[in-house]
């Protein structure tokens, strides 16, 4: 008869314990986690330019004079000593039959007026020719003059570029520009090459601030030089970069992803997964990153952050999710 009775208890517990676990099992949450892991981090900024020629020399006229040969195309080699283009100069300014005045109104009338042409011969009567030649190698990367063509003292006629130093200049806004330094690595990407990152450093930085159209409008940029390392003959003057410079690097930091980070009145906290409980963790941040914000305590490398925490309180009976794998 004992027997029979005992059998009868041991049936009734185990009935009662599988009821209450499974009573805890349909009131515990399902949530998703994200296991923290440490990683070395770069804190970047990245702008967008165009490749070009670096130290632009600007070739001017040294007197009123008229454009009569040029020997060069944009884009072409030469060097120091070739010839650029002749030009015809009056041997007298105060033999020519206009005064200075009417000679800044005759110039600015050639390029809208059908009598240039015999003011044009009419000058020359009064000149003489001379060639100008490359005072360095180069290349020309300008040519802003056109043979026939009256110019001013003063006129940029062409810009000479030194070939060897190829550059990238890009706005980086004043938010960010207190973190650029000369020296600091950049990568770079050009749109019209595929699958291959380039290598360059920061060159210059201007002294001064200018407002420019952005995304969002008008901005308040610093240009900066980056210098390309990586001279490769494939690359073309104009072609379009992704520059992404690096502002500092940092190893083993514990990064969390901005979507998981709450605060209250006490600060910044997250729920981390103890087991089957939730538990709320305040905690400190630190930089800021593109994937992420450093913590700099509260949390370690192991750590699962749960990801939706909207219906989710201190001590909640939780199960992780594993069908999805981490966020």
């Amino acid at each position: 008869m004992k027997k029979y009775i005992l059998l009868i208890v041991i049936t009734i517990v185990s009935v009662s314990v599988i009821l209450i676990f499974g009573s805890i099992a349909t009131a515990a949450e399902s949530v998703e986690v994200y296991e923290i892991k440490a990683a070395d981090q770069e804190n970047t900024v990245t702008s967008s330019g165009q490749l070009t020629y670096d130290s632009v020399s600007d070739i001017s006229a040294e007197n009123y004079c008229v454009i009569d040969k040029i020997f060069v195309k944009t884009g072409e080699q030469v060097k120091a000593g070739d010839p650029l283009y002749t030009v015809s100069e009056p041997t007298d300014i105060e033999k020519v039959p206009y005064s200075s005045s009417d000679l800044d109104y005759l110039i600015s009338m050639l390029n809208v007026s059908d009598i240039g042409d015999s003011i044009v011969e009419e000058l020359r009567k009064y000149c003489v020719q001379r060639t100008v030649n490359a005072e360095k190698d180069g290349v020309i990367s300008a040519i802003s003059c056109t043979e026939n063509q009256v110019v001013g003292k003063g006129s940029i006629l062409m810009k000479l570029s030194d070939s060897t130093v190829l550059v990238i200049p890009v706005n980086i806004n004043e938010t960010s520009i207190e973190k650029v330094k000369v020296g600091q690595n950049v990568n770079i990407r050009f749109l019209a090459v595929e699958n291959r990152k380039f290598k360059g450093k920061v060159a210059r930085i201007a002294d001064e601030a200018r407002q420019s159209s952005g995304i969002s409008g008008k901005e308040t940029t610093v240009e900066v030089v980056v210098k390309l390392e990586d001279n490769d003959k494939t690359l073309r003057i104009g072609y379009s970069a992704e520059c992404t410079i690096i502002l500092s690097k940092e190893k083993n930091v514990v990064i969390l992803p901005y979507e998981y980070l709450r605060s209250d009145e006490k600060g910044e906290y997250v729920f981390v997964a103890r087991g089957r409980q939730a538990l709320k963790k305040y905690i400190k941040t630190g930089t800021e990153y593109k994937k992420g914000v450093k913590v700099i305590s509260g949390l370690r490398s192991g750590d699962k952050v749960i990801k939706d925490v909207k219906d989710i309180r201190d001590g909640d009976r939780i199960i992780i999710d594993t069908g999805e794998g981490n966020a």
